[in-house]
Formats: C-alpha cells, structure tokens, sequence
C-alpha cells in the first residue's frame, strides 16, 4: 500500500498566517515550492526541515519553466508526504 501523499496549491491570500488552514498546512510542509508573490517571512513558519524551493517567474530574468516546476512537483510528491506549491 502506498503512504498518503498530498500537494496543496495556496494562492497567496490563502497563505497568510491569519488564515489559520493555509498557516497550519504551511506548518506541516515538507516541501514548499514558492514564487515571487509569496511574502518570504511566512517561510519562516515552515519546519526548520522542509526544503523550500523558489519556483519564480519574472520577466526578463532567468526563470525556471513550467515543465520543470511540474517535475519538481511530482518528484517531491514521490519522496515526501506534504507539498505545497
């Protein structure tokens, strides 16, 4: 039997701290992949442990592609319990 697996999809105003689903979610991450609109303190209330990737896209810079960021998503999802994009 497999573990259970779970990816949660927060927008951004889903995961400020006041409120109180996306903060608890944010607090059990194993991963966390984030972009440019996420206000970076809130990685601050990740576990210590979780591994926090930047997945931002901003024009004219170097970015990392869709294709590679929903790779990055299932890779993460085969290795740890809880992922947040």
């Amino acid at each position: 039997m497999c573990a259970r697996k779970t990816i949660h999809g927060r927008s951004r105003s889903a995961a400020r701290p006041d409120k109180s689903r996306g903060w608890r979610i944010l607090q059990r991450a194993d991963v966390v992949l984030y972009d440019a609109l996420v206000d970076e303190t809130l990685l601050a209330d990740c576990p210590a442990n979780a591994i926090k990737v930047y997945v931002g896209k901003r024009g004219g810079k170097p970015s990392v592609s869709q294709l590679s960021i929903n790779q990055l998503i299932v890779a993460y999802a085969q290795q740890y319990a809880m992922v947040i994009t």
